[in-house]
């Protein structure tokens, strides 16, 4: 694993050097290994911080292995180390019991949640997430193609934004997520935010769409430990977004 890590982190800094992008990695816990696989991915993650890495994930199957299997790795990322931290939660149906994993996940006080499908189910947990500045990583593309969302124009992120609660897009798996028919990439993911309702998109306006890209932008976990350099990052980032949004349709047009 440490091979792994090592190699991929030459790969980002040539990458870097290279194209002017920047990244990190995210060590994962799959949540249906036991406890100590997590523990281990945790001492992994904190080995290689400001490293190559940048945070720590617990992802896999929802739906029979909660989030509370796995306390020791959240205590040993969020309290001890600490490590920047995002975990999957509330992509499953509220009955396999993911808004105890979403109540978890802001007990712990984590970024991020991936997904959140649910959370828009239940008022007091939206509550939660916005008095804590979680963001939530809403991934359309992927909770469509496997049925979690009935479709783009239902998603729940119209109803967590207009409450207030920090989303972003996403693509998540780009491997397993979606159909074969429907696949996710970045670019898929704005076009789905931003199409209207009635020609099937989530109907979000570019003034809405710009507000998510940069929920996305702030989340991120590659300048945790170098504010400064984030700071001069997300500018540059927002002038070149706006220049992009402008070019596609023109300032009147895009911004309200």
């Amino acid at each position: 694993a440490a091979e792994a890590i090592e190699a991929t982190a030459r790969g980002f800094r040539t990458g870097a050097t290279t194209s002017g992008m920047v990244g990190g990695i995210i060590v994962c816990a799959l949540r249906s290994r036991p406890s100590k696989h997590s523990v281990e991915m945790v001492a992994l993650a904190k080995r290689f911080l400001g490293h190559g890495v940048i945070g720590f994930d617990i992802a896999g199957d929802e739906g029979n292995f909660g989030l509370s299997l796995h306390d020791a790795a959240l205590d040993a990322a969020v309290r001890i180390s600490p490590i920047p931290v995002t975990v999957h939660a509330g992509e499953w149906p509220a009955e396999c019991g993911t808004l105890d994993n979403i109540s978890l996940a802001l007990d712990w006080a984590v970024s991020r949640l991936g997904h959140g499908v649910t959370l828009a189910e239940d008022p007091a947990l939206i509550c939660r997430a916005i008095e804590t500045n979680t963001t939530v990583e809403c991934c359309l593309t992927a909770n469509v193609g496997s049925g979690r969302a009935r479709s783009f124009p239902s998603h729940p992120i119209r109803k967590m934004f207009d409450a207030g609660v920090r989303v972003c897009i996403n693509c998540d798996n780009m491997l397993l997520s979606g159909t074969a028919e429907m696949g996710p990439n970045p670019s898929h993911e704005l076009a789905r935010l931003v199409l209207p309702r009635e020609a099937g998109g989530c109907g979000f306006t570019w003034t809405e769409a710009r507000q998510v890209i940069l929920n996305g932008a702030r989340a991120s976990f590659t300048f945790v430990h170098d504010s400064s350099a984030g700071s001069l990052w997300l500018r540059g980032f927002t002038r070149q977004l706006d220049e992009a949004i402008d070019s596609l349709c023109g300032k009147d047009d895009c911004f309200e």
